[in-house]
């Protein structure tokens, strides 16, 4: 199955390829050394960078579920559950196995309940939080008090951003991160080449500077509960490298958008009001999805006009006005609004774009029929 250009390989036969290894491995009339099993599992994480980059991909799951049968079989024959098996068969093998994977102890030595439950509750947590409109909210806020002062906003949330993955765990906040900065970014008309930057470093923020509590990485919280470390270690050993990793990233953005403002008054309606159209987008869809995805899955709609709606968008314009700058018949773009933000909206953003393209006046109507729509979302 091709997929932009790259290749992937089918799931099953690389499950089954695992399989007959392993089963190979277990017909063996020797044992395998121990020193296969890291060497196994280094080469499973590479096998994920690997098939996860180049042009042949392999799904990770299957990947993973394969390396897990070649590991299980070259460990089988070290370990006291084989001695269970040839001895009693089955019913000795599941007696003795089953109670050891199951019991607190086991679980507590392998999965480290306490990391594990305190990473499930902050994933849940930013999870509600992606699903309401006080990220959006809190970010418009900012950047009109900075006057529309793209690296001031930035410097701002990438600071409130490195205290709080120290908190609420670095790895939840890469998606709110990235989706906080996206739509700055696009109303500042930042080319995507800046814009990929931007976002890149920025989130080494989240992962990096989540270091200096225990409770911003997972490798903190496990080392805190099996070497009892206090919080006060790492706020002395880790938080000065957190400090000056967040400086480094705040000097590396002043010199890529330290001249760069948006015009708060130029800013579309959809724009200035871009916490409400994420709100209502989730309550009609149960998702959030970004407007370039949107444009994707509209490429078939837009025929011959895809490159020029395309060139327009990277340049900064929203989708709707990029389609009518582009001469993309009405219908079509009518549809598109329904798709983004549902059929009450249809006529009268097509009306307030088609001014705003031509150079003139939003009508009252329009714009009391577009407020009208917000505060029902408002409610």
């Amino acid at each position: 199955m091709k997929e932009n250009d790259c290749v992937t390989l089918p799931s099953w036969g690389v499950v089954a390829g695992s399989f007959l290894l392993s089963i190979c491995i277990l017909m063996l009339p020797f044992s395998l050394p121990t020193y296969f099993l890291p060497i196994e599992l280094f080469l499973t994480i590479f096998a994920l960078f690997l098939f996860g980059s180049i042009r042949y991909r392999i799904d990770k799951n299957a990947l993973t579920y394969g390396a897990i049968l070649v590991i299980f079989a070259t460990y089988y024959p070290h370990s006291s559950l084989k001695e269970s098996f040839l001895s009693g068969g089955f019913a000795l093998f599941f007696q003795q196995a089953l109670p050891k994977l199951f019991s607190l102890t086991f679980l507590e030595k392998i999965l480290h309940l306490d990391t594990m439950l305190f990473i499930l509750g902050l994933t849940f947590f930013v999870g509600v939080i992606a699903q309401t409109r006080i990220l959006e909210e809190i970010s418009m806020k900012i950047l009109h008090q900075m006057k529309g002062q793209v690296f001031k906003t930035v410097l701002i949330i990438v600071t409130l951003v490195s205290v709080a993955s120290g908190i609420m765990d670095g790895v939840s906040m890469i998606g709110l991160t990235i989706r906080v900065l996206v739509f700055i970014l696009v109303m500042a008309k930042i080319p995507s080449a800046e814009m990929t930057f931007v976002v890149m470093v920025s989130v080494i923020i989240t992962t990096v500077c989540g270091m200096w509590l225990a409770y911003g990485e997972p490798p903190n919280l496990i080392m805190k509960s099996n070497l009892g470390l206090t919080n006060a270690f790492f706020l002395v050993y880790t938080m000065p490298m957190a400090v000056i990793t967040l400086i480094l990233v705040l000097l590396a953005l002043y010199c890529r958008i330290k001249e760069r403002t948006i015009p708060m008054k130029e800013l579309d309606i959809l724009e200035d009001h871009i916490a409400d159209v994420r709100f209502d987008q989730v309550l009609r869809t149960g998702e959030m999805i970004e407007e370039d995805e949107k444009l994707t899955s509209y490429n078939e709609a837009l025929g011959e006009k895809k490159d020029a709606v395309w060139d327009l968008y990277k340049k900064g314009h929203q989708p709707i006005e990029a389609m009518m700058m582009a001469e993309v018949p009405e219908e079509t773009v009518k549809r598109f609004i329904e798709r983004l933000m549902g059929a009450s909206w249809r006529d009268s953003l097509y009306t307030y774009y088609l001014s705003r393209v031509q150079g003139n006046p939003i009508g009252t109507k329009t714009e009391n029929a577009i407020m009208a729509s917000f505060a029902v979302i408002q409610q």
